[in-house]
């Protein structure tokens, strides 16, 4: 589901939501530089997994 480097990218509208299974497991980092999409990551089964979620979707 993500790519090469493990990471995955989610875009949405205000309509839409998103829910992590294991909400405690991921970290917030900064924004992009445009500020459209916000970077999380976390270590699953020994890999760190990076999630760029656009911004309508967790304001």
């Amino acid at each position: 589901m993500t790519d090469g480097d493990n990471e995955l990218k989610i875009s949405g509208d205000s309509e839409d939501s998103l829910e992590l299974a294991d909400a405690s497991a991921w970290t917030e980092n900064t924004s992009d530089s445009t500020g459209n999409f916000t970077s999380y990551t976390a270590e699953l089964d020994n890999q760190t997994a990076t999630l760029e979620v656009q911004n309508t979707l967790v304001e």
